[in-house]
């Protein structure tokens, strides 16, 4: 059972960013222009942030430094496609 635990803890930041872009893909049938659902994918992005920076500190620095890179490249792409889902404003 530990084990379980902390492979979710590790893996925890990628699940946020499966998260944001499941949760963006059920709201938009429901999307409103001045929407409240944009707040859930800032602060999921604040919070993959900070997981990320515990992960490095305590953890094998080169290997999450490249999760870190690879999983925020990510959800900044994906997350500025959430909130074009979200929102309904297209570029």
């Amino acid at each position: 059972m530990k084990h379980i635990a902390r492979r979710i803890y590790l893996l925890g930041p990628g699940m946020l960013t499966l998260m944001m872009v499941t949760g963006s893909i059920a709201y938009y049938p429901r999307r409103h222009w001045d929407s409240w659902a944009v707040y859930p994918i800032w602060i999921g992005g604040l919070g993959a942030l900070l997981w990320h920076l515990v992960l490095i500190l305590e953890q094998d620095k080169f290997k999450y430094v490249a999760y870190f890179l690879t999983n925020m490249a990510l959800y900044v792409s994906l997350g500025f496609i959430c909130l074009m889902i979200v929102t309904g404003e297209f570029l």
